[in-house]
Formats: C-alpha cells, sequence, structure tokens
C-alpha cells in the first residue's frame, strides 16, 4: 500500500475508522414505491422539518439572539480545527436544537419553501451564477471572479434525496467557488420519490460526460457533494470507472450519506447532538430514493461496493456531533485498504453540513479553506 493511502487526520480528536466488520450485507428489501402516497408525504415533511427550521430561523437568531455579526470568508484561512467550538457555533447550536418546526404541503410546496429560505442567508461576493444545461441534465454554474482556466468542479447538492436545489445551496457554492477559484457546476438532478434510483445518477453521469466532451480533461476534473450528493458523487466515480471513462482528478464529501442502512452506532450516538436530523427522520429517505432496491445494496450505499480500487484521491469532511459521522469513516477504511488515496478530517462538536452557517461560524469558513487547499493540490 502506497504511504499515502493513511493520511488520517491527527489533529484533532478524530475517530479511528470503524471496523471492516461493519460492511456485512443483509439481505433487507424495500418497496417503498407501493406504499402510499401519504407515507411519503409524511416522510419528507419530517426530513424537511430540520432543514427548512434551522435555515428560516438562524438568521433572525443571528441578529435578535446573540448579537453575533456575520464574519467575511477569508480564503486563506489555514486552521483546520478549533481546540474547543467558537462562542457562534455553540449559540448557534443550542438555538437549532430548541427549533421544531414541520412545514406542510406538497412536495413542490415544500421544495420551494426550503429554496425561498435560503434569501435570508447571506452568499459569498465575487462569484457569477448563470444557468447551465446539456443532454440529460440542468444546473447553474457558480463562476468566481479569479477562477483557473480548465478546471472545474462537479456538485451533487444534498437534502436526503428529496429535496434542495442549486438555490437551497447557494451559500454553500457560492463559498466554496470563492475560496477555491475553481468553476462549480452545481446539478438540479431529479429526486426521489417521483424519480427513484438511478435516475440523480444517470443526470450526474450526463454532466460528467458532457465536460469531457467540452474539453475538459478528467484530472482536472473535481466531484463534490454533501450529505445525499455526497452519495451521488461517489456512485458517479464508480459507474465512470467500471464505464472506462477517465476519472476524476479528486473528490470532496461533507457530511457524506454514504451507507443507506442507517445503522451505524453515530447515529444513536449523535443523535442528541445533531439538530439537522434523526435516523428515523432520514430513513424514510432512504426507501424514497431506493425504491425496490435493498438498502444494502452498493449501488444505493457506495461505501459497501465490493471493489474501490482504482479511485482518485478523495477528500472527506466529517465531525462529531454529526449522526453521519460513522459513514465517513467506513468510506474511509474501506477505501484506504483499496489503496485509495484517502485524507479525512473531522471537525469536534459540529454538526451535519455546518458549512451551511459560513455567514455565522468560523469552523464553517475553515472547512472551505481547507477543500479549497485540497483542490488546488490536485487540479493541476
Amino acid at each position: 500500500m502506497p504511504p499515502t493511502a493513511r493520511r488520517w487526520s491527527t489533529a484533532t480528536c478524530a475517530r479511528p475508522p470503524i471496523s471492516m466488520s461493519a460492511c456485512r450485507c443483509g439481505a433487507r428489501q424495500s418497496n417503498v414505491m407501493r406504499r402510499s402516497w401519504r407515507r411519503g408525504h409524511g416522510s419528507i415533511a419530517i426530513i424537511s422539518a430540520a432543514i427548512f427550521a434551522s435555515l428560516t430561523c438562524r438568521c433572525r437568531w443571528a441578529s435578535d439572539r446573540c448579537g453575533c455579526s456575520p464574519r467575511p470568508y477569508c480564503p486563506n484561512f489555514t486552521r483546520c480545527h478549533h481546540a474547543m467550538i467558537s462562542p457562534e457555533a455553540k449559540k448557534l447550536f443550542e438555538y437549532l436544537r430548541s427549533v421544531d418546526t414541520l412545514p406542510s404541503g406538497t412536495f413542490e410546496e415544500q421544495r420551494a419553501g426550503f429554496d425561498a429560505s435560503i434569501a435570508k442567508v447571506p452568499s459569498a461576493g465575487g462569484v457569477a451564477i448563470e444557468p447551465a444545461s446539456g443532454p440529460g441534465f440542468a444546473g447553474a454554474w457558480f463562476r468566481p471572479d479569479d477562477a483557473r482556466e480548465a478546471v472545474v468542479l462537479l456538485y451533487l447538492h444534498g437534502g436526503g434525496f428529496v429535496v434542495g436545489s442549486t438555490v437551497s445551496h447557494r451559500p454553500i457554492l457560492t463559498n466554496l467557488a470563492s475560496a477555491s477559484g475553481v468553476d462549480i457546476l452545481a446539478l438540479d438532478y431529479r429526486m426521489a420519490p417521483e424519480h427513484v434510483y438511478p435516475a440523480a445518477v444517470d443526470d450526474a453521469m450526463a454532466a460528467y460526460r458532457w465536460l469531457l466532451g467540452e474539453g475538459y480533461a478528467g484530472h482536472r476534473i473535481a466531484v463534490a457533494g454533501d450529505s445525499a450528493g455526497a452519495n451521488l458523487a461517489l456512485s458517479l466515480m464508480l459507474r465512470a470507472r467500471d464505464e472506462g471513462l477517465p476519472l476524476p482528478g479528486c473528490a470532496v464529501t461533507i457530511s457524506g450519506w454514504l451507507d443507506l442502512r442507517v445503522t451505524s452506532d453515530s447515529i444513536t450516538r449523535n443523535a442528541s447532538t445533531d439538530p439537522m436530523m434523526t435516523g428515523d427522520m432520514i430513513r424514510p429517505m432512504a426507501e424514497l430514493y431506493a425504491g425496490d432496491i435493498a438498502l444494502d445494496d452498493p449501488r444505493v450505499s457506495p461505501a459497501l461496493a465490493l471493489d474501490l480500487s482504482g479511485l482518485p484521491p478523495i477528500y472527506l469532511q466529517t465531525s462529531t456531533a454529526d449522526i453521519l459521522e460513522d459513514d465517513s469513516h467506513l468510506l474511509a477504511a474501506r477505501a484506504t485498504a483499496a489503496g485509495v488515496d484517502v485524507t479525512i478530517d473531522s471537525w469536534p462538536g459540529m454538526i451535519h453540513v455546518w458549512h451551511a452557517f459560513a455567514h455565522i461560524i468560523p469552523e464553517a469558513r475553515d472547512a472551505f479553506g481547507k477543500i479549497a487547499a485540497f483542490l488546488n493540490a490536485r487540479l493541476r
């Protein structure tokens, strides 16, 4: 195994990778698409609650509850971790844990509400946003003023496979583009329950093929995603490898949801610390996305893939208060064993996709700086 294959972060109290025995597959089957629409509707309402409530309340909280003023993001911020949680993060997370708001309405109404809430959240400046489309995909370009030539990042948003868009993720995408100086093509992929697997992965593959066809060299393309989007990014790489396409130069996962079984220890261990969601909230989302496919199938749980060899360098960001923390450690352990160059950083006390709060907490700005450094080192 090459010496670069075991680059575990020791700068923090990052947990060691979980046991490889966690990869054992059962025979569980799911057939949720034959279940009633009402059940699906309730499921999406639950997952939307955690996300929607945090987004709609946090800006008012920032000014009314703690007196914090958003601090500008610094692309040159190199400090990876804080020895202690920042006061801003502590106050924000305490507030989010007190929020209990359940949105209602149709799938379309809930998604629209999720997007509309982002209007209250500042985006990074110096980034142009343009519509994007091609054969089999649609999305948006996020182009920083100082973008590097012939380098691109393909981004898949999170949202439990059922909500989210290039609008809902505008703060994350503009901060990432500003920090890295890399053009980002972000996708509005098809979502469950209207479109089950493999629709979202098909859309991601269509965009990746289009980038290759537009003249981008594979080694100058990065793929990235947060939460469910990280799942899609890993699935894209595995399919590209199996189809013999040029592989991306690197990949980044943020709070990745990479094992849809929702059975890891962190689901319960961090249930009281992560205000964004719970295992009971996301398990129905997994079933809606997988359709008739078992949740332990590597097609929908790519961290369980039997063969992870040949993948490009992967940088994983996770946190000790995230219920999906163990998913990143599982992938890191299995990919490292397969000879993949893996780097994993764990932020103490951060919640699921804390990057969304870059306008409030320094830890999010730290994380963007680390991603930028990784991309600029790999995309050459």
